[in-house]
């Protein structure tokens, strides 16, 4: 590599840094603002957390409290069959959704064709015929430490996510639980 394409390559990460922060700072004061629609808010959130990973496609769970699975809330670029699979994911499930749940912390496939975890499941299956070949699954923690949620992106190649990647996506799943748990403790406070 020349000093030229490190130049340019140091550049285009700067930028995209800043961007990355851009839109983190939007998603944060946009879901913070009262009355603002909560699809509408997941959608943000789940939008940029595309953004900082560079991933092809997402989802954003949220904890039922009924049945206590996993329930999408916020989606792009999935079909009707990969949506129906995850409609409800219990911490059993054989997903990397589920795994961050039972575990309560971030669940990497760097290539989903060759892991060992998804070896043999119908969910390695359900992924390579979205298109996908890598996936992260970062829980969505309240303040006690529990999952509420999950935030998922997808990748269409396999993928390692480096520190800038996972650090911002980290910032981004502490604003979506801040968010979640404001507005729940709203909803009981009103209801």
């Amino acid at each position: 590599m020349s000093v030229c394409d490190e130049t340019a390559d140091s550049a285009v990460s700067r930028l995209w840094k800043l961007e990355a922060l851009s839109r983190l700072d939007k998603a944060g004061k946009r879901c913070i603002r009262d009355g603002d629609d909560f699809e509408q808010c997941l959608g943000t959130i789940l939008d940029t957390a595309i953004f900082v990973t560079a991933a092809d496609k997402g989802k954003l769970q949220l904890i039922d409290p009924i049945s206590g699975c996993l329930v999408i809330r916020a989606q792009r670029g999935f079909d009707q069959s990969f949506l129906d699979y995850y409609s409800y994911v219990h911490e059993e499930s054989d997903v990397t959704c589920g795994a961050a749940l039972r575990k309560a912390q971030r669940v990497s496939v760097e290539d989903v064709a060759t892991s060992d975890m998804l070896c043999g499941t119908r969910a390695r299956e359900v992924l390579l015929n979205a298109g996908v070949r890598a996936v992260q699954s970062t829980p969505l923690l309240n303040r006690a430490g529990r999952v509420i949620g999950t935030l998922c992106t997808h990748f269409s190649r396999p993928t390692y996510l480096g520190e800038p990647e996972l650090s911002l996506i980290n910032v981004l799943a502490q604003h979506a639980s801040e968010y979640l748990q404001r507005r729940e403790t709203k909803n009981r406070l009103s209801g």
